[in-house]
């Protein structure tokens, strides 16, 4: 990141870094785990690393609680895309179920996203993730994923780009 600070008004830059396991060195960690509300926790970190990077064109995300949360927007496609039985399939619906918002699904150990994932679906991959997403489609992850809406409002105010559904950030450029 370093590389890229320069003061280019024509370019931005920005993260995608999956909050759990996110060490605890990181800026602001341990004044965000001070905090109950997850989405204040990201936000308190998010705003610790751009003072950390000190640049007009950077545009910090951290990802509630990892990148297979934005899965849980849609699991219907999840189900679809690997198949699933029906047993696997109710497992990870009833990790939504409680919140009914898949930032939200608990990031412990046992009960991050990838895990709760990779014990429905064998053989799992990131890689995976990111077809079904394609397949999922970007509206619907903004519909459900706040968090992940605003990081890409911000982007999109940046750019100068109308916002969600009037022409913004397009499929193709973020998968």
């Amino acid at each position: 990141m370093q590389r890229l600070r320069k003061k280019d008004e024509l370019h931005f830059f920005s993260t995608m870094i999956d909050f759990y396991k996110l060490p605890t060195n990181f800026p602001s960690y341990q004044e965000a785990m001070q905090k109950q509300d997850p989405y204040l926790k990201v936000g308190t970190i998010e705003e610790g690393l751009r003072q950390t990077i000190n640049n007009p064109n950077f545009i910090p995300y951290i990802q509630l609680h990892e990148f297979e949360t934005l899965l849980f927007a849609d699991l219907a496609e999840v189900e679809a895309y690997f198949q699933l039985k029906t047993a696997d399939a109710k497992k990870l619906a009833k990790a939504i179920a409680r919140h009914n918002n898949p930032e939200l699904v608990n990031g412990g150990f046992e009960t991050a996203p990838s895990k709760r994932i990779k014990s429905a679906i064998d053989g799992y991959k990131k890689s995976d993730g990111v077809e079904v997403l394609k397949e999922i489609g970007l509206q619907t992850i903004r519909s459900r994923c706040k968090h992940f809406n605003d990081w890409l409002q911000r982007i999109e105010e940046r750019v100068n780009l109308p916002t969600a559904g009037m022409g913004g950030i397009g499929e193709d450029l973020l998968f």
